[in-house]
Formats: C-alpha cells, structure tokens, sequence
C-alpha cells in the first residue's frame, strides 16, 4: 500500500489535483507511521510541504516540513539527505514567511553539509534558495549569481523541470 499511495500521490501531483494528493499523503504517513517507515513519513511530509508551498500556504508547509523533520530524525540509520530534503521545504517556507534570520541561519549550516557535492539536484535547490533570500534582501546581482550558478549544475545532468524553475526566477 505504501508504493501504491506514493504512485496515486505522483500521479496527483502531475495532474494538479491537490486535494487528492494531500488525501493520499496523509494515508500514507498513517500507514507508515504505523509500521515504523519513518523514511516514508518524512517524505510524505516533504511531498506534503511542497504542496502547500505550491498553494501559497506557507504557514502550514512549515508545519508540514517541521513534521517532515521529526520523522527525518526518527528514521534509522540516519539519513542526512532525507533530513536535508526537508529541510528545503522549511527554508523556503521561512523565506516566504519574511523570517529572513531563520532563513539565512538553516541556509547557512545547510550549504555546509559535505555530502552535498554527491546530490546534485539538492545543491542546486540550495543555491536557488539562497537567490530567493538574495532576492528578499534586495540583492538582486548575488542573486542572479546563486540563480546562474543552480541553473548550471541542473544543465549538467538535465534536470529539465528544476531548470525551468530555476529560469524562470532568473
């Protein structure tokens, strides 16, 4: 059931049915969470954030991605790239809610994290974050810079979605 509801939930998410998507994320954090798949939760939690963050709805996507952490940090054998994907959801919850210090300080600490050079698509998400508080704080030059830099490292391996984004922030 656990791979079923992440396949519906992908499926939802494609179509821009939302609604469902959240109704089958919150099954399968249910299940998972009954069965101790605290990998699975925190991603359900993750996939849950960036819905809301889709929406507008910045308030309850930190919940969600706060949610999403606890998991995170449950599961065994650590996992700092499950908790790291969180984390991106929170940052750009907090960036959009103007709790700019919050933003900076996680940013910060996040894009110290030596694993990051084996995750790709991950440091360019952290570098399309940093241009978004660059952006926030008005310093827009360092900001085209973060933008530029992200919009490479999707290039290098063709991560067509994430570019488009990353080209429109540009």
């Amino acid at each position: 059931y656990l791979n079923l509801y992440n396949v519906m939930f992908l499926l939802y998410e494609y179509l821009k049915d939302f609604e469902r998507a959240k109704e089958t994320l919150k099954k399968s954090i249910n299940l998972g969470e009954k069965l101790e798949k605290y990998n699975i939760v925190s991603n359900a939690f993750s996939n849950y954030s960036h819905i809301c963050i889709v929406e507008g709805d910045y308030d309850k996507a930190l919940k969600m991605g706060q949610l999403g952490l606890d998991a995170a940090l449950k599961h065994t054998p650590k996992s700092e790239i499950l908790e790291f994907r969180v984390k991106l959801n929170i940052c750009y919850s907090l960036i959009r809610l103007g709790k700019l210090d919050k933003a900076k300080k996680m940013l910060d600490e996040m894009k110290t994290e030596p694993f990051l050079e084996s995750f790709p698509r991950e440091k360019a998400q952290c570098l399309t974050l940093e241009g978004h508080l660059l952006t926030e704080e008005e310093d827009f030059e360092r900001a085209f810079q973060c933008y530029t830099r992200a919009k490479k490292i999707a290039e290098s391996y063709e991560d067509l979605y994430l570019l488009k984004e990353i080209q429109e922030y540009r």
